[in-house]
C-alpha cells in the first residue's frame, strides 16, 4: 500500500479551507462579497472550459482500509479518459467517461475500487469534481491568503450527508486540493499536482 505523508502543506490548506467554510455562513460584508464574486468567476471559467487535463493523488479511506491512487483525466468535461497511474498493479488501465453520463467505460478489465457513496468512487473522483465545479450548487465559499498565494474554497452537496470541498488558486482557478466527506468523515481526498483547464 502506498501511503502519503500524514500531514502536508496541501493537507493544511484543505483543513484551513474547511474551517473557513464552516465560518462562512457567519461572515458578511466586503470579504464575503469578494468571495462570492470570485466563486462566480470560477464557475464561469469552468462552464466555458472545453478541455481538462488533471492529475491527482487520491486517498480513499473506507474506515478499516485506506488505499492510495494516482489518477489522471484528459478530455472534455463529459467525454474524457481516466488513466490510473498508481498503484503499479493497475498502472496504465484506462476508462472513458460515457458522454452524457457519469458511467465509466473500461478499456479491458474493469477496476473495482469500491464506491464511497452512490456513484462516487476513488477512480471517478476527478470526474465527480469537474461536474460539481461546473454544475453543483455552491453552498458556501471563502477566500484565504496562504504562503503560495490567495485561495478560494467552495463547498457543494453531492447528496444527503455527502459534501464536497475544493480549494483553488484564486487567480487561475486551477484546483489545489479537494475532499469528499460522507456522514462528517473525510472518505476521499485529492491533491492536484498537474492541472490545465482551457
Amino acid at each position: 500500500m502506498h501511503r502519503f505523508p500524514k500531514f502536508s502543506r496541501t493537507t493544511a490548506i484543505t483543513v484551513c479551507a474547511t474551517l473557513l467554510l464552516l465560518c462562512a455562513a457567519c461572515s458578511g460584508g466586503t470579504s464575503d462579497a469578494k468571495a462570492s464574486e470570485t466563486a462566480t468567476e470560477m464557475r464561469t471559467k469552468m462552464l466555458a472550459a472545453t478541455h481538462f487535463t488533471l492529475t491527482a493523488n487520491i486517498r480513499a479511506d473506507y474506515g478499516e482500509r485506506v488505499y492510495d491512487y494516482t489518477v489522471s483525466f484528459d478530455g472534455a468535461p463529459d467525454d474524457g479518459t481516466i488513466t490510473i497511474l498508481k498503484p503499479e498493479e493497475v498502472s496504465g488501465v484506462t476508462a472513458r467517461l460515457d458522454k452524457g453520463s457519469a458511467t465509466l467505460l473500461w478499456d479491458g478489465a474493469a477496476v473495482d475500487t469500491g464506491a464511497i457513496a452512490e456513484n462516487i468512487s476513488p477512480v471517478a473522483m476527478v470526474t465527480t469534481l469537474i461536474d460539481e465545479w461546473r454544475n453543483g450548487y455552491i453552498e458556501s465559499h471563502a477566500l484565504a491568503e496562504t504562503d503560495s498565494g490567495a485561495t478560494l474554497a467552495i463547498r457543494t452537496k453531492l447528496a444527503e450527508g455527502v459534501i464536497e470541498t475544493s480549494v483553488f488558486n484564486a487567480e487561475t482557478f486551477l484546483p489545489i486540493s479537494a475532499e469528499i466527506s460522507v456522514g462528517g468523515r473525510v472518505a476521499l481526498s485529492a491533491t492536484f499536482f498537474d492541472a490545465t483547464i482551457t
